[in-house]
C-alpha cells in the first residue's frame, strides 16, 4: 500500500504576485518544511513526462532560478527538505476543447466560477493552498465539469466526449503515479487544483493506494 499525499496548487505564472521576494520565499521555505514532515520518498508534479523524461535531477541547483514555476519553486523544495534529488514528471500534456464551454454553459457554472475565483483574493500562499484544498473548492470545482456534461444538444453527446479527453489526460496521469507508487511508499503529489478531483477519485478507488489528507500538513 502506497500513501499518496494528494496537494492542489495554483499556477505561479498566473499570479501577480513577486515570487522573487524574501516574504514569499520565505512562505515557500515554511510550506515545503511542513509538507515534508509527511516523509515522502518520492515527489512527482505536473510536467510533461515525454518532454523531461522519467526523473529530473535537483542537484544542480538549477531549480533555484524557476520561480513562477511551482513544480521547481514549491516541488523541488519539498524533495529536497525531504532529502531526495530528484523530481517524477507524471504529466500527459495536451489541450481541452474550449469548444464545449459556450455563452449557456458559462451561465451554468458561473457561480461556481465566481467561487473558485474567490482564490484570486488570497495573497498569503498557505491561504491559498487551503482554500484550494477545501472539501468546498474541491466540489465546487468536480461539479462544475459535471453541469457542463448536463448541456449535451442533438444527441451528438459533443460535450462528454469533449470531457472525456480531460478524463482521458487524467488517467494517463495516474497511469503514470501507479508507475512510481510500484516503487515508492509514500509520494507527495504537487497539481493544478483542476485535476484534484479526478485524481483523487482514482486514488480512493485504487486498493494499492491510501489518499492522505494534505489539510493535515498546511494547517
Amino acid at each position: 500500500m502506497t500513501d499518496i499525499l494528494l496537494f492542489g496548487i495554483f499556477h505561479f505564472w498566473e499570479e501577480k504576485i513577486d515570487f522573487s521576494s524574501d516574504e514569499i520565499q520565505r512562505q515557500l521555505d515554511d510550506l515545503s518544511l511542513a509538507v515534508s514532515k509527511f516523509s515522502p520518498t518520492a515527489v512527482a508534479v505536473e510536467l510533461d513526462k515525454e518532454k523531461y523524461g522519467e526523473t529530473i535531477s535537483l542537484l544542480d541547483g538549477n531549480w533555484k532560478k524557476e520561480f513562477l514555476r511551482e513544480q521547481f519553486s514549491l516541488g523541488a523544495r519539498i524533495a529536497v527538505h525531504s532529502g531526495l534529488d530528484v523530481l517524477y514528471p507524471i504529466d500527459k500534456v495536451f489541450p481541452l476543447n474550449a469548444d464545449m464551454v459556450n455563452p449557456e454553459n458559462m451561465q451554468l457554472i458561473l457561480p461556481r466560477l465566481n467561487y473558485l475565483q474567490k482564490v484570486d483574493e488570497i495573497n498569503d500562499i498557505v491561504e491559498k493552498c487551503r482554500f484550494i484544498n477545501s472539501r468546498q473548492y474541491v466540489t465546487q470545482d468536480a461539479n462544475m465539469y459535471l453541469d457542463i456534461n448536463s448541456q449535451n444538444r442533438n444527441g451528438d453527446y459533443f460535450v462528454s466526449k469533449c470531457l472525456s479527453e480531460w478524463y482521458f489526460r487524467n488517467l494517463c496521469i495516474f497511469s503514470n503515479l501507479q508507475s512510481i507508487a510500484k516503487e515508492h511508499d509514500r509520494v507527495v503529489v504537487l497539481y493544478g487544483a483542476g485535476h484534484i478531483p479526478i485524481l483523487r477519485d482514482l486514488i480512493n478507488m485504487s486498493d494499492s493506494m491510501n489518499l492522505v489528507d494534505i489539510n493535515n500538513y498546511i494547517q
